[in-house]
C-alpha cells in the first residue's frame, strides 16, 4: 500500500506558484503540440512533460530515469530521482556559465584567464546534494518498465540556489582579482534579476 500511495500520489495536480515565462519554458512549451512517444517505447503515447520537460509551477526542470528492476518501484523511483538531480545540477551549472560568459567582452585584458578560472569554481558550486529544494514534479511508468520522473525548482527555488552559488563563487574567488571581479558582475546582475515583477504564463501548464 505504502509504493501505490507513494505513486499516486505524485499522479495529482499539483498547485505552485505562476511559472515565470524564461526562454527555455517557452521554448519547451513550444513543442508541446508535437507528438511524444517514451524514448524506450517508440510509438507509445507519452505525457507531454516527458519531451517538453515543462509542469506548471517549474522554472527549470529535467527528466531523470531508471529502469525496469525486481528492486520495486520506491527503488527504482528513488534512482530515478538521484539521475535527474544530477542532471539538474549540470542544467543549472551551465545556466551560471552562460551568465560568466555575458561579461566577459567588458573586461579585457585577462578576460578569458579569469572565464576559465571561474568555469572551475562553477563546477564546484552546484553539486546535487547541496540542491536545496529540489523537488519531483512528476512521475510515470513506461510500457517497458522505465521509470520517468521531473525534477526541477520553482522559480524562487531556482533563484535561491543560483544566488547561493553565486555568493559562495564570490566568496572562493577573493584571492584572484579578476576572477572575483566577474564574479561580482554575475552577482549584480542576480540581485537585479531578483527584483523583476514576477510573470505569470499559461505556456508551460501540464498536459
Amino acid at each position: 500500500m505504502k509504493l501505490v500511495a507513494r505513486v499516486a500520489s505524485n499522479f495529482l495536480p499539483i498547485a505552485l506558484f505562476g511559472c515565470a515565462a524564461t526562454p527555455a519554458a517557452v521554448q519547451n512549451a513550444s513543442r508541446a503540440a508535437e507528438k511524444c512517444d517514451f524514448p524506450d517505447a517508440p510509438g507509445a503515447p507519452a505525457p507531454e512533460w516527458v519531451c517538453n520537460y515543462a509542469a506548471e509551477g517549474a522554472d527549470v526542470a529535467v527528466i531523470g530515469t531508471f529502469g525496469k528492476t525486481a528492486a520495486g518501484l520506491d527503488f527504482q523511483m528513488d534512482h530515478a530521482e538521484a539521475s535527474a538531480r544530477a542532471r539538474l545540477a549540470r542544467e543549472m551549472r551551465t545556466r551560471l556559465v552562460n551568465k560568466l560568459e555575458g561579461h566577459t567582452s567588458t573586461m579585457g585584458t585577462g578576460a578569458r584567464e579569469a572565464l576559465e578560472k571561474a568555469n572551475s569554481t562553477a563546477t564546484n558550486t552546484f553539486t546535487d546534494e547541496e540542491m536545496v529544494g529540489a523537488r519531483m514534479f512528476r512521475n510515470k511508468l513506461s510500457p517497458n518498465g522505465t521509470m520517468y520522473v521531473l525534477v526541477g525548482f520553482d522559480r524562487d527555488a531556482a533563484a535561491r540556489n543560483m544566488k547561493r552559488a553565486i555568493d559562495k563563487a564570490v566568496k572562493s574567488s577573493e584571492h584572484d582579482t579578476t576572477e572575483n571581479a566577474l564574479w561580482q558582475k554575475v552577482q549584480a546582475d542576480q540581485a537585479q534579476e531578483e527584483l523583476r515583477p514576477r510573470a505569470t504564463t499559461d505556456d508551460a501548464k501540464p498536459r
